[in-house]
């Protein structure tokens, strides 16, 4: 038996090198053995810490604490298990980082270029004596993204249209020192969806030169701006330039092409119909036409005292646009404004006036057929009051009371009600009819099963809003809770029989208007993407808006017919809540159903709903076309976003953090938490999806106290989180019993993620690469984006 330890040379003992804050390499010089040295043995206090093989003559740790002393000690190890250790040695981390990183001066955070739902920012690279390891970007105070050390920009996408945000970025480095922050005040644009228009008479000339032409066009204009020029030579594009030019050389030029310019504004709203060289010579016309008054049209007087009228009127329309109103008293000029509204001053007690509004415009036409009104200041004595004698005007009308329900025969067949379009009064835009309580049982009466009594509303011409009062019974639960569906021109809504079961205000059998109508269309610009569709849905009692019952949900089907561009990319198109305060929040169950032509979502309230088509501009995806879609649909929905406008770096790894921030936006995770981890601290952009998902047993920390958030996701750590995120959901996967897993490389996944993986394989979500899962790789964006869009259509749409 081999009873020799190993034997160290003479003067043997053990260095340090490399010594940092969080590491060192410890170093030795080779033992001997009679049979040969085994392993080496490195202890750590007591600790071991790792063993190297026989030939090995270093070890480098890691992990430990700056500004902190440790020992160390090797022992050199046979087959046999002698053993023969070398003196410790002591030794001491390099002092902890207290300098934050600094920005060198005139250091700014700049936006480069700014869209309605979007921005890109920039900043400069930052200094450390350490290094930078990242910068973290903050929106309205907010910590939105941190983005690696090589990054100096970012493409903030799903913003509101037309609103101020407070950006601000700082530089991190490895000891968690933060720069003081670079910020800056950005406005998104105004929703746009205007063309820029090129004036009558606009033209494009070519000077040949030496093997090149010298183009010159006249300025288009555009309601924002216009953001570039686009040429083409013989319809193929040859330059893009700004749009403050109206001129450029292009090279190698041919004397027989044809040159044409095309402006595009910064959403991207293009011209198709530019002025090209070879087009006939346009004279350019005179405006000679005078603005008008559309009918309906009226000046008003809302404050009458003895002595001033407050007057109104409303806006005339010019093709070339209005520029001023002429205000007429007696026949004579008194006030020339931009306004629609004057205070008339200087007036007499309880003296009849006649007062007239008139438009003009840009090239002097002035409108001779606008508003009047006759109104009588007061008497001395009465003091001061309101009110207007509405006088003769193009085409008046005088204001429409609200729509009263309308009455008629609603014939019943096969479980529909039918509400025949001249059944319904409309006022001001507003169709109403109040729905019989015997035609509703009846419909009730005539299904089968549980299959929902209906009732149709048949178009009516004028309408933009319809009303259905109908009895509380159908709605608080009294009549069994079966749903009743209300099908118009504008949307249908299936409510549940016992939307309203336990709200007072919807007790017995008093009635309750459902309306559906379509919504202001500037609460369309608040939504992110191409605005679509707008609606708005409510049902009040009393004129008061009812809540549902907690967990019940109407299912909503919207008319919409998509351009051809939307169609070839329906998950795309997505439903948006917009808040009273101009909020949107998307609402994961919106999908189109190309088969029946509408948008159908569920909601738990009503409000104001949204269809928009979001697209990105990734122009990264092509080696990923595997990943293309679900990465562009998460980008619609506002779930995930770019590095940058046009970047979205798939193949980059994913942190702890990040995919945990990623899981709980996705699946709409919301919980109260108490702080667990050191390493994540409140201010953090990750701290409250960390909170949540740990609290609802979804992640664990590295320890009990650390929860690495910095470090990169497995890819068995996501399938993990997944499949647990699935259960809290109520999705639990079903787990195949005694089935091995099939992949190649299964002998390398961890006991605590084989039955999650095995869960997520036997469902499909799970492919692996080639016969294997690679389940210790690092996760890219690329794979997150893929599993989380499976997730969500797995959650939401199936």
């Amino acid at each position: 038996a081999d009873t020799l330890s190993p034997v160290w040379p003479g003067g043997a003992a053990v260095t340090a090198g490399s010594v940092g804050r969080y590491g060192l390499t410890l170093h030795w010089p080779a033992a001997t053995d009679n049979y040969g040295v085994a392993a080496y043995d490195v202890y750590q206090g007591s600790a071991l810490i790792g063993t190297t093989p026989g030939t090995a003559g270093q070890l480098a740790v890691a992990g430990l604490t700056p500004g902190t002393s440790y020992t160390f000690r090797v022992e050199a190890r046979d087959a046999a298990g002698n053993a023969a250790g070398l003196p410790a040695l002591t030794q001491a981390t390099l002092a902890a980082d207290t300098a934050a990183p600094v920005w060198s001066g005139g250091s700014a955070l700049s936006a480069s270029k700014t869209a309605a739902y979007g921005l890109q920012v920039s900043w400069p690279q930052a200094g450390d004596d350490t290094g930078v390891t990242g910068y973290r970007l903050a929106v309205d105070g907010t910590p939105l993204v941190t983005v690696g050390k090589d990054i100096a920009g970012y493409w903030l996408n799903g913003l509101q249209a037309d609103r101020s945000y407070a950006l601000s970025v700082v530089a991190l480095d490895e000891a968690g020192n933060v720069s003081l922050p670079l910020e800056l005040a950005a406005r998104t644009l105004q929703i746009d969806t205007i063309t820029p228009q090129w004036p009558t008479g606009s033209r494009v000339t070519a000077v040949q030169g030496s093997g090149q032409v010298t183009l010159t066009w006249d300025a288009a204009v555009d309601n924002i701006a216009v953001d570039h020029y686009v040429i083409y030579r013989n319809g193929v594009q040859a330059a893009e330039v700004d749009g403050s030019a109206t001129s450029h050389t292009l090279q190698d030029a041919s004397a027989d092409a044809v040159y044409k310019v095309e402006a595009v504004d910064p959403t991207g709203n293009a011209t198709v119909f530019g002025p090209a060289t070879d087009d006939p010579v346009i004279a350019v016309p005179t405006d000679t036409t005078a603005p008008g008054w559309p009918a309906g049209s009226s000046l008003t007087a809302p404050t009458v005292t003895r002595t001033s009228l407050g007057v109104r009127w409303s806006e005339a329309v010019d093709r070339m646009g209005v520029t001023l109103y002429k205000l007429l008293l007696g026949g004579q000029t008194i006030a020339t404004t931009a306004n629609t509204s004057w205070q008339v001053t200087g007036l007499t007690p309880n003296t009849l006036y006649t007062l007239k509004v008139e438009a003009g415009d840009e090239a002097g036409n002035w409108s001779d057929n606008g508003p009047t009104l006759t109104v009588r200041t007061a008497s001395a004595s009465s003091g001061s009051g309101s009110g207007s004698s509405p006088g003769t005007t193009p085409g008046s009308g005088s204001p429409t009371d609200p729509a009263t329900p309308g009455t008629g025969t609603t014939p019943v067949n096969g479980g529909t009600v039918t509400v025949p379009a001249g059944s319904l009064t409309v006022k001001s835009g507003k169709a109403a009819v109040s729905l019989d309580k015997a035609a509703l049982e009846q419909a009730f009466r005539q299904q089968s099963g549980q299959a929902p009594a209906v009732v149709r509303v048949e178009p009516t011409a004028g309408a933009t809003t319809y009303e259905l009062q109908l009895p509380a019974a159908f709605l608080n639960g009294q009549t069994g809770g079966r749903a009743l569906q209300l099908a118009t021109a504008l949307g249908t809504l299936t409510l549940p029989g016992d939307l309203l079961a336990g709200n007072g205000q919807a007790a017995g059998d008093q009635p309750l208007t459902v309306a559906i109508g379509a919504a202001d269309r500037s609460q369309a610009a608040h939504a992110p993407g191409r605005p679509g569709t707008a609606v708005e849905l409510q049902i009040t009692a009393a004129g008061q808006p009812l809540a549902f019952k907690e967990g019940a949900a109407v299912q909503v089907r919207i008319p919409y017919a998509p351009p051809a561009s939307e169609r070839s990319r329906p998950e795309l198109l997505n439903v948006w809540y917009v808040d009273g305060q101009g909020g949107a929040q998307l609402m994961p169950t919106g999908r189109y159903d190309a088969g029946a032509g509408e948008m159908t979502f569920t909601t738990t309230h009503f409000s104001t709903y949204v269809v928009a088509f979001g697209e990105s501009a990734f122009t990264d995806l092509g080696r990923m076309a595997w990943a293309q879609q679900a990465i562009e649909a998460l980008a619609a929905k506002g779930i995930i976003q770019g590095v940058s406008e046009t970047a979205f770096d798939p193949a980059s790894p994913v942190t702890r953090a990040d995919f945990t921030k990623l899981l709980v936006e996705t699946f709409g995770f919301t919980a109260k938490f108490h702080a667990s981890f050191t390493d994540v601290q409140a201010g953090d952009y990750y701290y409250e999806a960390v909170g949540i998902a740990h609290q609802l047993g979804i992640v664990n920390g590295r320890t009990d106290s650390l929860f690495a958030p910095r470090e990169r996701i497995s890819r068995q750590e996501m399938f993990t989180m997944l499949a647990r995120a699935l259960e809290q959901s109520g999705l639990p996967l079903a787990t195949p019993a005694g089935k091995e897993l099939s992949f190649g490389d299964a002998a390398d996944v961890a006991p605590y993620a084989v039955e999650a993986i095995a869960a997520m394989s036997e469902q499909g979500f799970i492919q692996g690469d080639g016969g294997l899962l690679h389940p210790l790789g690092s996760t890219t964006r690329a794979e997150a984006a893929v599993m989380l869009y499976r997730m969500f259509i797995y959650k939401y749409q199936q």
